[in-house]
């Protein structure tokens, strides 16, 4: 029998699919398959660093591990029986009392338990050969019936263990020290690593909450932080063992993620809400007043824009079905208990009824209907206090008053779930200075203490109590031009430089057809027209072409009456034709305040519902009326509007750009994925930008949806089509060199992506031209990892505590063959600076490493839109920016394209709306045939 994988998913796979996804998995994690690290970099001013990795080490020769397959299952088996971690996990627990041998308890003692299916010892349960034994354990029951013994009505389980494999640790150490013949045996290597990943988080089950399908992020209650809107922040850390450059380490860092406040589910839903303290906005949803409806608006804590009057009291009496429609999406899969009966089970939040719990009915067995309100009366005596609120409802057609639940804590925010202030409250409270959380990371490790545990100690294992000293280097910022030939070059210092006195290196097309519409009813139009008169101003400082300096101005408009948005948008594209003589080249929408269903409301919009697309460049009202900063920020909003005019704004010269040529293409990708749960799967998005010129200054992007939630992307080869065709029409030539840079992959997904995309491209190539085969680099970028580095130098640092802009790191803790480093490109402003792990899978260039090294570090450095280097390649963040761009014209920022049935179907599930309400495709050929806005930086 196979030994089970677990992370890597390598246990028994059922078909060939699964067998080759592990396969993949495998190789992703080992990358022995791919292009191997020819060197380590030179170029840079060398610093000592501080990795928050503490290495790991075996007493003598590592030892052999038993691997036991774990099967639990209820003695009377009921159908589709869940068998959650935690269930898993107390059937383990309390077979510690049917082990009545020294061996058995010694096996127990120092062993460690996945929750699931995969048990690792280094003691035998037994001295005989007998790989198969079996228990039967009782577990207390939920729900004690009266007058039956304890025995029979508890839950019964029967648990079997099995011997599958023996695991020799010294498969780590081999893997990190180079020893080529650990490469023949991979599966064995990576069970060994996640036997330890196991043994050193088998007991923080017991004081904290793990999140992520990884489990490598554990979180407490203690010490939380309370913010707006019901949210909670807990705080935690993230753990895993890992392989590096000679010695394995454990990777430690802080972590940090927002909750659903717990308690009584009323209390709960007045914070999701925004009714705690009136000023509601109302309409979507959201803590700062400005697009409220009669009852939950008014204007907030800011200036909000249209909303209705304080809401009155602190009874929740009924909701909304947009209401209804919030809850569900925020606290779909939320655990609870309730309070008219004890014990009670935990279930789970499946939705809400659409109807009240004194208008929901149900059909009694002698065919008569009783209402959900009537029916807690006759049977737990109780009158329901708000009995117009909807019933919560569990999955298994069972529903609940809202004011009988209680929602336990540690349901997740993701943060596509927060609103702009949550999110800015929690950066508040995670982004600690690096000393800080350098402070914390050590008190951590302390805390921790893994080397005390008993099951530690029998497997050998020892871990310093010392973050890892690294060998570092800063690498040198590239030139920067803009226009005016020698006046116009620039060297950044600190991964900045000021405009001042800049012109941008090349204009976009003449701003004729514009126009402004504000949806701030306090900023009128003299207000308006004031503002635009010094936008032009700015703009025309910095070398936009303004041929029209007075646009028209339309509203205030009221973007929550009906078709407010679209009539208003509608209105400002006509005039902008009718003052340009020609398409509508750009809307500047004034917004109240930071209102996310608005932005992407206007910019659904303006892609989709016009004529023809039309970018738009939205602004908050606030910052538009004060002196201070204002020229700052009108820059800042000047280089974007050049930009999405066609123009650039900042170039590298081609010799700042190592390996680049007049014949490079360079590409960044990523792929956006909808929200998960709340009904069927939506498409994910693809998008791609590439250099369309000799000099690699102009970008284009390409976008395609894709099935929802797959990593590669479809299209590859197709968007590579049109990239390769775009430089070939402007250049004349066929690049003879393509750099791609991907973002937005997981670890366990590079050998995947990188065989799929790669192979794309080339095909796409060979159908071009006969003959045709570019040469091929493929990197990585990823930002989702818990690398951070502190100096170990002081006087290192920049003003902000970080490390200084160019840091990269190529030895010690990276991978022990794959051609990878970290680099951040960037100034840290707030919080600890995140590097970037780059992975080069592909060099048919055979590019050196500091050639790599100084290129990723260079195209950071041309961002449109800043005058900062940024922390990942300038190519990749533009796809990921266009992927959430896209995200807010294919989905609906509430889910609202999706909605709960009715309390007279199942509870939790969903019903699409019908093709016309809801046709992404279609949404993206109008994007596809919108000219100029297909061609620019959106």
């Amino acid at each position: 029998m196979a030994p089970r994988i677990g992370e890597a998913e390598m246990a028994n796979p059922s078909n060939d699919a699964e067998r080759n996804e592990a396969i993949q998995r495998m190789k992703s994690l080992m990358l022995t398959d791919y292009y191997p690290r020819p060197s380590f970099g030179t170029t840079g001013k060398p610093i000592k660093v501080l990795a928050n990795q503490f290495q790991a080490r075996f007493k003598g020769q590592g030892k052999t591990i038993l691997h036991y397959d774990v099967e639990i299952n209820p003695v009377v088996k009921a159908q589709n029986q869940k068998k959650p971690a935690g269930l898993m996990r107390q059937c383990w627990a309390h077979l510690k009392k049917e082990l009545d041998t020294p061996e058995a308890k010694a096996f127990y003692e120092a062993g460690a338990y996945d929750g699931r299916k995969n048990f690792f010892t280094p003691n035998a349960i037994s001295k005989g050969e007998k790989k198969t034994h079996e228990f039967t354990i009782n577990l207390p029951d939920t729900d004690p019936k009266p007058g039956v013994p304890v025995e029979e009505q508890g839950r019964r389980w029967k648990v079997q263990i099995k011997h599958v494999a023996d695991i020799d640790l010294e498969a780590i150490a081999q893997f990190c020290a180079g020893k080529k013949q650990i490469i023949n045996n991979a599966e064995a290597m990576l069970t060994a690593f996640m036997s330890v990943n196991v043994l050193l988080r088998s007991n923080l089950h017991e004081k904290y909450t793990a999140s992520g399908a990884q489990e490598r992020r554990f979180f407490s209650m203690d010490d939380h932080v309370p913010i707006s809107n019901g949210a909670v922040v807990a705080k935690g850390f993230a753990q895993s063992f890992r392989p590096a450059i000679g010695i394995p380490a454990v990777q430690l860092d802080t972590a940090y993620s927002a909750f659903v406040a717990p308690g009584p589910l009323i209390e709960v839903a007045k914070g999701l809400l925004g009714r705690n303290n009136g000023g509601f906005r109302g309409g979507r949803g959201g803590p700062r007043g400005g697009r409220g409806g009669a009852d939950r608006g008014g204007r907030g804590a800011g200036r909000g824009g249209f909303g209705g009057p304080p809401a009155q009291g602190d009874a929740l009496q009924s909701l909304s079905q947009h209401d209804i429609q919030r809850l569900r999406k925020v606290l779909f899969g939320a655990k609870f208990k309730v309070t008219h009966r004890t014990p009670n089970k935990i279930m789970s939040f499946g939705g809400l009824s659409l109807k009240s719990a004194e208008e929901l009915t149900f059909t009694k067995d002698d065919g008569s209907k009783q209402s959900i309100a009537a029916y807690f009366k006759q049977q737990y005596n109780i009158n329901l206090k708000f009995p117009r609120l909807p019933c919560v409802a569990t999955g298994k057609r069972t529903y609940i008053p809202m004011e009988l639940v209680i929602i336990e804590p540690f349901h997740s925010l993701p943060p596509l779930k927060l609103t702009p202030d949550q999110t800015a409250e929690m950066i508040k409270v995670s982004a600690k200075p690096p000393a800080d959380r350098r402070d914390a990371i050590m008190a951590w490790r302390k805390k921790l203490s893994w080397e005390t545990r008993p099951a530690v100690k029998a497997w050998g294992i020892e871990i310093r109590d010392q973050m890892t000293e690294v060998p570092a280097r800063v690498l040198n910022p590239p030139q920067i031009t803009y226009a005016g030939g020698p006046r116009g070059l620039v060297r950044p210092a600190g991964g900045a430089w000021n405009l001042r006195g800049k012109k941008f290196f090349k204009a976009g097309k003449p701003l004729a057809a514009w126009s402004v519409v504000s949806f701030d009813r306090f900023f009128d139009q003299p207000k308006m027209q004031a503002f635009i008169t010094f936008l032009v101003g700015q703009m025309k400082t910095v070398g936009i072409n303004v041929a029209n300096e007075r646009p028209p101005c339309i509203g205030p408009s009221n973007p929550m009456a009906q078709n407010g948005v679209l009539a208003a948008l509608q209105q400002a594209g006509k005039a902008a034709f009718d003052a340009g003589k020609q398409a509508p080249q750009l809307i500047v929408v004034i917004m109240p305040a930071r209102e996310v269903a608005l932005y992407e409301e206007i910019k659904r919009t303006a892609a989709t519902k016009l004529n023809a697309p039309v970018p738009t460049q939205c602004l908050q009202s606030k910052k538009l009326q004060s002196d201070r900063g204002l020229d700052q920020y009108c820059a800042n909003v000047s280089m974007k509007i050049n930009a999405k005019l066609g123009g650039i704004n900042v170039s590298i010269p081609l010799p700042e750009l190592p390996g680049v040529t007049n014949k490079t293409m360079l590409i960044g990708a990523d792929v956006g994925h909808p929200p998960q749960g709340n009904g069927a799967i939506r498409p994910s998005i693809a998008a791609t930008v590439a250099s369309t010129n000799g000099d690699n200054n102009n970008f284009k992007p390409c976008v395609r949806l894709q099935e929802g939630r797959k990593e590669a992307i479809t299209d590859m080869g197709d968007m590579a089509t049109y990239h390769i065709k775009e430089f070939e029409k402007n250049t004349r030539a066929l690049p003879d060199t393509i750099i791609m840079f991907r973002d937005g992959v997981s670890e366990s997904q590079y050998a995947a992506i990188v065989e799929f995309e790669c192979k794309a491209i080339i095909e796409a190539a060979a159908k071009i031209k006969k003959g045709y085969k570019p040469k091929l680099t493929f990197i990585i970028c990823a930002k989702r990892h818990s690398m951070r580095f502190f100096a170990a130098n002081p006087a290192d640092n920049d003003r902000s505590g970080n490390l200084p802009a160019g840091l990269v790191v190529d030895q010690v803790v990276t991978h022990p063959y794959a051609f990878d480093f970290y680099l951040q490109a960037h100034a840290g402003l707030v919080g600890t600076a995140r590097p970037t792990h780059l992975v080069c899978l592909r060099n048919d260039s055979n590019f050196k490493v500091d050639e790599v090294q100084r290129l990723a570090n260079a195209l950071s450095y041309n961002f449109q839109r800043a005058t900062r280097s940024v922390s990942i390649v300038s190519l990749a963040y533009y796809a990921d920016l266009i992927c959430t761009a896209t995200r807010s014209m294919v989905y609906d920022n509430d889910g609202t394209d999706y909605e709960p049935t009715d309390a007279g179907t199942a509870a939790g599930t969903v019903r699409s709306l019908p093709a016309e309400q809801f046709d992404p495709m279609a949404i993206m050929q109008k994007i596809e045939k919108g000219g100029l806005f297909n061609q620019v930086q959106w």
